[in-house]
């Protein structure tokens, strides 16, 4: 995956960091329904991590729109769940003190927040709250969201031709 969110922590085998005498309220603050990012940006800083090349599992993701499982109700108003990443992002930024490089997730929320505001499929899409999610984007979100507007203009100018 070059960018975006990575879940699946059943998939992850590690110690049992939770005996540990830290602080794990972050757990509660970052997100009150999904706490994979969390736990993953936990274990990914502790090192070393390896990776298997092989796919192990396969995820199916249902939505429907009686379904009530988490993705399915995210699913309902995206803007207002990309709200929720963005504000997630920034309570996990602040307690790993900035020393993750956030800016593939961010620009992932950014993007999508964009491309929904242009299909106009929801009224809960609004420009202010693209353009704060925007303004405390890092530099390198700001050039990512650059680039692929630019890619997208440049597909859809030679399609037309």
């Amino acid at each position: 995956m070059d960018r975006g969110f990575v879940y699946q922590t059943g998939t992850f085998c590690y110690r049992n960091i939770w005996k540990e005498d830290k602080d794990w309220s972050i757990l509660y603050h970052a997100d009150k329904t999904v706490v994979d990012l969390t736990i993953n940006l936990i274990l990914l800083r502790r090192k070393p991590v390896f990776i298997l090349e092989d796919t192990m599992s396969v995820y199916r993701e249902v939505v429907s729109s009686e379904a009530l499982n988490f993705r399915s109700v995210c699913a309902r108003d995206k803007a207002k769940d990309f709200e929720q990443m963005a504000r997630q992002l920034e309570i996990l930024d602040g307690y790993f003190e900035h020393g993750i490089d956030l800016a593939d997730m961010w620009s992932t929320i950014v993007i999508d927040y964009f491309k929904g505001m242009l299909k106009r499929t929801s009224r809960t899409y609004k420009f202010s709250h693209w353009f704060s999610i925007y303004k405390k984007s890092s530099h390198k979100t700001k050039r990512i969201f650059r680039e692929e507007i630019t890619k997208s203009v440049k597909r859809n100018v030679f399609k037309r031709k």
